[in-house]
């Protein structure tokens, strides 16, 4: 805007002289200004435009730039305004050429729209800029009034102050603003140069963004067009941080009870509740409370003093404000606002006179050959890889999101089962299968480009095919927030819980069974601790954290709890974490003191609690569903066969005992490998029924009343762990140093535990249920330790020269005792029968003996073992010597390596063929044991399954190469013993709990065979002077077994399979606690693998159904 400068008077002081050349300044000053107003007027005739602007009482119409003669930039574009070219370099910027001038002149001519504003910038430089110029300022006359001019001038008091001048950096801003008010002022006649709505409208907002906006205008150069599409890019960013408060009215009681805070402090709180300097200087509002409205407040504090403490209407307490808990969020939101130019209908037919547009059809066709010869025309080698690399990486894309998609329906349909699931599983199936469609589409396009060699005419296709599934995948996203972001869990529990406790306890119960803010991703991570990949709780949280700091959002998630907890504590808190969401089985920790030390334990009882709370007790008899009358009918047809297998158990002899509601359990001790492969003892218990078999041929899965094996169903969910204890404190060498032993008083704890169970059960709402143990089971070691035996396998005679009196290898006989042989398996019944109950085996009263149990013989509380007895031992030493003696065979030729070579390739030939899968990789000299021909082969495998596949390879080689079988006689004799026991084992796995007396029969007469045959086999061996076939103690153990069926058989109809006390699922579910226990410190192995354990089974219970979340 022009401004006209004056100077008024100066002062009475100021002699004639001075007022004579003012006066004559004053008047040139005045006729340069009307010669630029005149130039100016010009122009503004000859664009036409009549915008006048006015200020301090000078009219000067300017000339609006985007109406230059010849330009017809903005009929073709909408509002744009091109500079000048030669006008100022490309990469020049305004700021840094303020200083140097007001405007940058090129060499060449300038256009009619940069002379017009030069002359704008003269005007406003001569009316309001400092009078002496240089080059483009005025020049004025050298003397006293330049010299009074340039210096300070001391106005009278009654003469009016001069206004301050204006620098070029601000003279340029002020012309940028009078650029935009006039871009944005109302166009009358030339609606098409109206700028767009929103424009004035920022404008408007004030003087700030006026500034801003004249900036804006600058730093693009004074173009028009670039200026509109700069704000048109508004970007807006948000931060805040919102901090939640959960406060409330409690009293000191309450803040004890419902808050569980300390006594130091709920002092705290009361000090800062009732700090007359804190509320006199610092008052906020508190809630607003009844009564107060007609308070008369005297002073500040008394205010401030209402909105902390109040005096409960009821019953008179002092209840004070509090502040519960503080929690917040970082939150940046960063919103990109875009507006498009609408079109609207003309009000007339717009008169176009002919040809026009003659011209354009020409150009049109001559635009249609370039564009074909340039879609045919081949690109560039590195262009045709970049294109083809960047279109792979899309369709990788898409198949990624596809696949993530389907895990994300998959966990919804696993794991919540309430409408709102089942309808986004409809709608992402939808998204899945458009997406994998489009999919299709892409590959297709792939294929094309594979024909025209990526040409430019294809990357057009597959530009479109891209921009088709970027829209459906957009869909997709936004419906996969909705699922993510959305409530996670609605508070449920798992099958219905009865009310067995108040309602209050009954909904906490449920709120501890459900997991309402454990979304998929903490669920995974806290799977993944428990047991899913061997991983430390301080990788977790790291990885956590990663998370939440690569997807923003991820921090209001679930996921944010655990990223939250310290590396230096891991286990601790991130237990903590799995407890708060729910995410382990609420079975508390109880202690026991073990000599100097007092460590963890879980008691059965808890565990009964948690079952018959959670409706589980149908699982103890091997049913899916819950059925209670079957329940109830299935254990009194256990009990009721069970009489006749132990007539005298005490459990029949108790009046009003309920033996339908009365869980028969079985209590099983092992070894598993814990950290730097130490020893670690793993007690649990489980029921003697379970889900069967996987083999089994006989019981029938619809019968009603059917008895199964505890075989199958994840070991965490049929197991029941108790304890784990490393070797320190059960060794041989520290008992010695200690008065008691602590493996016992642990066993006392557990048995104290289980003998209430016997004896008070259970009560709830449908009745008392009983749980009692029946049998001691499990290896050996622990059969000999858990019972302080004095007969044991480790009796045996280690030369034939021992002097030593035999002190007998059995519990339950005096088997090896003076006069008593055990190796003699021709005689039957065999020549140890008469010893069985004879002689007491303890040396000292173990702990388990406080369970019920059949006290005429207390030592067959304490059960054989067929896998440790078999797959684990005898049947190794057996089945080494048989390959040994078939590889020395008149069947194979040369050295012995070779024989054994020529066996492996046999041996790897038949896996393939029959499938067998098999941890054993060779037959050699290593594996069988056998270094040499001096030694008895023993078979060095650790796997039981390893057992079974050689004796299918040794079966199938001998029928293979039954010529030469029949020439050896020692071969011959191993082949019939083999063949005996494979049926004996196929007779056991073919039926469950129960096998009828005639069945057992037979698979007795096997096994009986077996024993005949292979020391049939030990003779010949010996007599040839070859060693082979190793008398071993496991043979006795499996003649017990045989001979116990034996005589069931004879006196019930049911003879109880010897399948139910063997360890087979127990070794897997062993190696899972050892597991976890190598994995946490080793400070504190004991209580962190039972709180990892406890997670790791609630996570199996869910991913079987056993606990479902329900809305």
């Amino acid at each position: 805007m022009s401004k006209r400068w004056s100077c008024g008077s100066l002062g009475e002081g100021f002699n004639q002289v001075m007022d004579d050349a003012l006066a004559a300044d004053e008047a040139a000053i005045q006729k340069q200004i009307q010669d630029i107003e005149g130039q100016i007027a010009a122009i503004s005739l000859e664009l036409g435009d009549k915008t006048v602007d006015k200020e301090d009482g000078v009219s000067i119409e300017v000339p609006t730039p985007s109406t230059v003669p010849g330009d017809t930039s903005e009929a073709t574009s909408d509002a744009s305004e091109p500079t000048s070219g030669s006008a100022r370099p490309k990469d020049f910027e305004y700021e840094n050429a303020v200083d140097d001038g007001y405007y940058f002149v090129g060499d060449g001519p300038q256009d009619d729209e940069v002379a017009v504003h030069d002359l704008s910038v003269q005007l406003a430089l001569a009316l309001g800029g400092d009078l002496k110029m240089k080059e483009e300022s005025l020049d004025t006359d050298q003397g006293p009034v330049a010299d009074t001019l340039d210096g300070e001038c001391n106005p009278a008091p009654d003469s009016k102050p001069t206004k301050s001048r204006l620098t070029r950096r601000e003279l340029l801003r002020n012309a940028a603003k009078a650029r935009i008010r006039r871009m944005v002022a109302n166009k009358k006649k030339r609606s098409d140069l109206q700028c767009p709505p929103w424009l004035k409208a920022e404008w408007e907002k004030g003087t700030e963004q006026k500034e801003n906006m004249a900036a804006c205008l600058q730093a693009v150069n004074w173009d028009k067009a670039k200026f509109i599409d700069e704000m048109e890019r508004v970007v807006t960013s948000r931060k805040k941080i919102i901090v939640k408060k959960e406060e409330g009215w409690y009293s000191e009681a309450e803040m004890k009870s419902d808050l569980c805070w300390q006594q130091s402090r709920v002092t705290g709180a009361k000090a800062y509740c009732t700090d007359p300097k804190r509320h006199a200087t610092h008052t906020r509002p508190g809630p607003q409370l009844d009564g107060l409205e007609g308070l008369q407040v005297q002073t500040p504090n008394s205010l401030a003093l209402a909105h902390q403490l109040r005096t409960n209407v009821y019953d008179n307490i002092v209840e004070y404000w509090v502040t519960v808990r503080e929690h917040g969020a970082y939150e940046e939101e960063h919103e990109i606002l875009e507006r498009k130019k609408s079109t609207r209908k003309a009000d007339e037919a717009v008169e176009i006179s002919p040809g026009t547009f003659g011209q354009v059809q020409a150009l049109m066709d001559r635009g249609a050959l370039d564009g074909a010869d340039d879609a045919n025309k081949e690109l560039p080698d590195g262009k045709v890889a970049e294109n083809k690399a960047h279109f792979k990486r899309f369709m990788d894309s898409v198949l990624t999101k596809s696949t993530k998609l389907k895990g994300l329906v998959k966990d919804l349909r696993d794991n919540y089962e309430n409408d709102t699931a089942k309808q986004y599983i409809s709608q992402l199936e939808q998204h899945v299968s458009k997406l994998e469609k489009e999919y299709d589409v892409l590959t297709e396009t792939m294929a094309k480009g594979e024909n025209s060699k990526y040409d430019a005419a294809w990357w057009n296709l597959a530009h479109e095919a891209m921009k088709k599934v970027t829209f459906v995948s957009s869909r997709a996203t936004a419906e996969e927030q909705k699922v993510r972001f959305g409530p996670q869990h609605i508070p449920g529990a798992c099958t219905s819980v009865p009310m067995l406790f108040s309602p209050r306890k009954s909904k906490q119960f449920l709120t501890k069974m459900s997991s309402p803010g454990a979304g998929p991703g903490l669920r995974r991570f806290v799977h993944e601790i428990g047991e899913g990949v061997p991983v430390a709780c301080a990788v977790a949280i790291r990885t956590a954290k990663a998370v939440v700091e690569e997807v923003p959002s991820a921090a209001q998630s679930s996921v944010a709890s655990l990223a939250a907890c310290r590396e230096n504590n891991s286990e601790r808190d991130t237990g903590r974490v799995a407890k708060r969401f729910g995410l382990k089985l609420p079975i508390p920790l109880s202690r026991v003191q073990l000599g100097s030390d007092e460590i963890p334990f879980l008691k059965m009882s808890d565990w009964a609690t948690f079952i018959l709370q959670a409706h589980l007790w149908h699982r103890l008899c091997g049913l899916t569903d819950r059925d209670q009358q079957r329940c109830c009918d299935i254990w009194q047809s256990f009990w009721t066969r069970y009489q006749k297998i132990e007539p005298n158990h005490p459990i029949y002899k108790r009046p009003g005992h309920d033996l339908s509601r009365t869980c028969a359990l079985l209590l099983h001790g092992d070894e598993g490998r814990s950290l730097r492969k130490s020893a670690l003892m793993v007690i649990s218990t489980h029921s003697i029924l379970g889900f069967g078999l996987s083999t089994s041929k006989h019981e029938k899965k619809s019968k009603r009343l059917a008895q199964k094996l505890n075989y199958e169903q994840p070991t965490w969910t049929t197991r029941f762990l108790l304890s784990v204890l490393p070797k320190s404190y059960y060794s041989e060498e520290d008992d010695a140093a200690l008065d008691s032993d602590p493996f016992q008083d642990l066993m006392d704890a557990i048995c104290i535990d289980l003998r209430s169970l016997y004896d008070n059960g259970i009560e709830t709402k449908d009745g008392r249920f009983y749980f009692c143990v029946v049998k001691v089971m499990g290896d050996w070691p622990f059969i000999q330790k858990c019972g302080s035996l004095s007969r044991t396998f480790m009796n045996i005679s280690k030369a034939a020269s021992s002097r030593a009196p035999p002190k007998g290898i059995c519990h339950l006989c005096c088997a090896d005792m003076t006069g008593v042989e055990w190796e003699n398996f021709h005689i039957r019944p065999p020549t140890w029968v008469p010893t069985v109950n004879t002689l007491s085996a303890f040396l000292t009263l173990p702990k388990v003996l406080q369970l019920p149990m059949e006290e005429s013989f207390r030592e067959n509380f304490f059960c054989f073992d067929l896998f440790h007895a078999w797959h684990l031992g005898a049947g190794k030493t057996f089945l080494a010597s048989c390959l040994a003696v078939l590889a020395i065979s008149s069947a194979y030729q040369g050295s012995v390596e070779s024989r054994l070579e020529k066996l492996n390739a046999e041996y790897i030939q038949w896996k393939k063929a029959t499938g067998f899968t098999c941890q054993l990789r060779r037959i050699n000299r290593a594996k069988l044991g056998w270094s040499a021909t001096t030694v008895f082969p023993a078979g060095t495998w650790s796997k039981g399954s390893t057992t079974t596949c050689l004796m299918r390879f040794f079966l199938a080689m001998c029928q293979k190469h039954g010529e030469h079988v029949n020439g050896d006689l020692l071969l011959r004799f191993a082949f019939g013993a083999a063949k005996q026991m494979d049926c004996f084992l196929h007779g056991l796995y073919s039926w469950e709990l129960w096998i009828p007396s005639n069945a057992a029969k037979e698979i007795a007469v096997s096994g009986a065979n077996f024993l005949k045959l292979h020391g049939k086999a030990v003779q010949i061996a010996h007599s040839q002077g070859q060693l082979f076939f190793l008398l071993m103690p496991n043979f006795h153990r499996i003649d017990h077994l045989v001979w116990d069926m034996e005589t069931q058989a004879a006196k019930t109809n049911f003879v109880l399979n010897p399948l139910y006390c063997a360890t087979q699922s127990d070794e897997d579910f062993i190696g899972r606690p050892s597991r976890l226990s190598r994995r946490v410190s080793p400070r504190l192995t004991i209580q962190r693998t039972l709180e990892r354990s406890l997670v790791a089974a609630y996570a199996q219970y869910v991913e079987i159904g056993a606990l479902v979340l329900k809305a």
